[in-house]
């Protein structure tokens, strides 16, 4: 099913979680809000999920001008800088 993506010793966990964020804190912090808040809103129980709320997120998130910035990174093939807005 894809649960398990890598197997680790116990002298590697560190470094690994530190690649793993340090990779994700590279993204839109826009986007990783919206990613924590999709993941915080899919525990809860349907009729508590707000989905409304989280429409209105992506929506801000295709509307921001990291959206914008990261497209255009992606075409000129460089890194992206983004904002946070």
């Amino acid at each position: 099913m894809g649960f398990v993506q890598r197997v680790l010793a116990d002298n590697q966990l560190d470094s690994a979680v530190a690649e793993t964020t340090a990779y994700i804190a590279n993204n839109a912090p826009l986007t990783i809000a919206l990613a924590k808040a999709a993941a915080r809103r899919s525990a809860k129980p349907e009729a508590l999920r707000d989905f409304d709320r989280l429409n209105a997120m992506v929506k801000a998130c295709f509307d921001s001008q990291d959206y914008v910035e990261g497209r255009r990174a992606f075409m000129e093939k460089r890194k992206p800088n983004f904002q946070g807005k």
